[in-house]
This record gives structure tokens, sequence and C-alpha cells, in this order.
């Protein structure tokens, strides 16, 4: 049971962190509702702080879960959105997968965990597919700020980034396929979340400077936050996973 609870409060974190980094970017840095929309805005990173206060402290409360689903919805427009600007690429939509559903898993965790589970294992695939198609750099290229974070963090040429990169990608479609098919492989979780906080901390290693540190952290720390959400989703699924596989009957 401690095991469940454990999967529970990590979900509870990874919504917490999605919603707090994304109310960071709403408020202070723009969205693809700027165009059409600005007052969204202002209106969603409200709702994303009203909702994360409510998982805090009355998670139990119905509100909280419409706010949740609402909160979803809202992420699922600011992609859409984007989508044309992104030369309609549909990696672009899957690599999002967690940021539009984390809100729902952690509705469902809970009060129906057979709903949960699944669900957040297909959210997870999304996003690791979206990335492992731009790293593998096909059928899209690989963006130039994963080929920047990659020779910035690792310190190595271009060209043994581009390498590195092709593997990565193999790997997160390694982890699809675990996820997508429950099996032996499920320490491959355990890798989903060491790389996807990996992931997430690239960004401000790699653009952060110290001489504009205050600056740099108010842009990139929360790029880092709201992505936290890609580890601690299949931390949490492999610890539920775990608690299964020890409580089946022989």
């Amino acid at each position: 049971m401690n095991s469940l609870r454990h999967s529970e409060s990590w979900i509870y974190a990874a919504c917490v962190t999605l919603l707090l980094g994304r109310s960071w970017q709403y408020w202070f840095w723009g969205t693809a509702f700027h165009a059409t929309f600005p007052a969204m805005e202002i209106i969603a990173g409200s709702l994303f702080l009203a909702t994360l206060a409510g998982l805090l402290f009355f998670r139990k409360k119905r509100w909280v879960s419409l706010a949740l689903l609402a909160s979803s919805v809202v992420f699922a427009g600011q992609f859409l959105l984007a989508f044309p600007q992104k030369g309609y690429q549909w990696a672009y939509l899957v690599e999002h997968g967690l940021a539009i559903l984390t809100p729902v898993i952690c509705m469902l965790w809970t009060s129906n965990p057979k709903a949960a589970t699944p669900l957040a294992r297909w959210a997870t695939a999304l996003t690791f597919l979206g990335h492992g198609i731009y790293a593998l750099g096909w059928p899209y290229p690989t963006p130039s700020h994963f080929l920047f974070m990659t020779t910035e963090v690792m310190g190595v040429s271009p060209e043994s980034a581009v390498h590195f990169l092709r593997f990565a990608g193999f790997m997160d479609l390694t982890v699809v396929v675990a996820l997508i098919f429950p099996g032996p492989a499920k320490g491959l979780l355990l890798y989903a979340a060491c790389w996807g906080m990996a992931t997430a901390l690239a960004r401000p290693w790699a653009y952060v400077s110290f001489s504009t540190l205050g600056e740099d952290l108010h842009r990139w720390a929360m790029e880092a936050v709201f992505r936290v959400p890609h580890s601690l989703v299949p931390l949490a699924i492999w610890i539920r996973t775990s608690w299964e596989e020890g409580n089946r009957p022989n």
C-alpha cells in the first residue's frame, strides 16, 4: 500500500510542477494564445495556479477535478494553435502528450487507477515517441536547439552530438515499446525517469550564463520545471507496476 501512496505522490508532484511551470510561461513569456486571445494567458495562468493550490490543500474537492480537466483542455488548445506554426509536424503534437494529459492522469490516479495507469503509459509513450523522432532526425529534422544543448552540456563536437542524439532517439523508441507492451523491460521506465529529468535540466544547464544569471533563470528554469513530469510520471508508473506485480496471486 505504501508503494501505491508513493506513486500517487509522484503523480501529484508531476502535476504541480507542470501547472507551476506553465502558469509561469503564460504570465511572463507568452504562448500561442497571445496572437488571437491574449487575455487567455492571464485567465489560464490563474486557472493553473488555482488548480495547483487545490491539489495542495483541497485535493478531494470536486472543483479540483474539474479544474484539472479544464487545464488539460487549455493545454490541448495551446498546442493545437501552435501546430500550424510548427509546419503541421505531427511529432510536435505527439511530444506534448504528457503536457496535455498529466492533469487528467492526476485526476484519475486515485479515483480510477485502472484507467489512469494505461493513460499514463500512453501519454508517456507519445512524449518519448515525439522526442525520439526529433532526436533521430526522421521524418522531421532534428531541432537546432537539441544539437546546441547536447554540445553545451556534454562538451562534444556537433558531429558527436548528432551521433549521441541518434542513440538517444533509438532509446526513446525502445521506451515507447516498453510502455505499450508491459513486460520484462520494466527497467526501461527507470531509464525514462532519469532521461526525462536530464532533458528537463539540460535547458538551464545549456542556456543559463553567470553574466545574465537572473534573466536566464527566469526564462530557462521555467522550461525545466514544466518538463519535470517527463521524469516523475514514468517513475510513478514503475512504482505502481512493481506493486501490481508483487500483489498478483500465484
